[in-house]
């Protein structure tokens, strides 16, 4: 984004738990600016379905939610906000893509969430806010990279963005 400052914008915050990693979410989605694409990134059960979780959570998703590894995309309708929860662990070809309209969703969604974006880094879209996730032991290092204004989650987020938290 034109004058937009990319030296200021990166945070790492850490997890120890599935709780932590849940209230993590709840903690980032209060801080969010819709709409926003947010991609989560990190090895098989590093957290990243946890983490989505808690931002759905959050949002008032009361339900069940899973990683669509095999539907590759899951649509959340929570109040006013519409969610898409992408997967993309599966797709072996970004051409894929175009077979379950993967760009309209950019479109209708107030919130997009992309696991596994490594498999599409071909793709262009508009990433507001990366997540990388790194495991160390039984901690989850979260490493946040803001790719534009919507994605900024600081300075204003550090107070909502402490794991330990309730």
């Amino acid at each position: 984004m034109k004058g937009y400052n990319l030296s200021k914008i990166t945070l790492q915050l850490c997890a120890e738990s599935e709780v932590e990693m849940v209230c993590l979410g709840k903690r980032i989605a209060k801080a969010l600016n819709y709409p926003i694409v947010i991609t989560l990134a990190g090895d098989l059960g590093a957290g990243k379905t946890t983490l989505a979780r808690g931002i759905l959570n959050q949002l008032g998703h009361s339900g069940h939610v899973k990683s669509p590894t095999f539907s590759i995309v899951e649509i959340y309708e929570i109040n006013s906000c519409r969610v898409a929860h992408f997967d993309m662990y599966r797709v072996k070809d970004p051409e894929e893509l175009q077979f379950f309209g993967f760009h309209e969703y950019f479109d209708v969604s107030d919130l997009i969430l992309i696991e596994w974006p490594e498999q599409i880094s071909t793709v262009e879209i508009g990433i507001d806010l990366e997540i990388k996730f790194l495991t160390v032991g039984n901690t989850r290092n979260l490493i946040f990279n803001s790719m534009s204004e919507s994605g900024d989650i600081t300075p204003v987020s550090y107070t909502h963005l402490r794991a330990h938290e309730t």
